[in-house]
């Protein structure tokens, strides 16, 4: 998702100065939502003689914030 706003303004002849606000969201996660890892729960079943373990949840998501503001000639 990209949604933005900008704004220009004429200085003179065909100078003008602008500036834009765009904030960027992905939909997606650039991860898998299990990682290959595993952390252990600190949880000790002393019938079992065994902790309990689980794979690391993760997750990573684009979210971005730009300003761009210039003066075209």
């Amino acid at each position: 998702m990209n949604v933005g706003l900008g704004a220009e303004y004429r200085l003179s002849g065909s100078t003008s100065a602008f500036i834009t606000v765009n904030y960027f969201r992905a939909f997606t996660s650039l991860m898998r939502r299990d990682s290959k890892y595993l952390a252990y729960d600190a949880t000790y079943y002393a019938s079992t003689d065994q902790y309990t373990f689980f794979r690391v949840k993760q997750g990573l998501f684009l979210n971005a914030v730009r300003i761009n503001f210039g003066i075209l000639f």
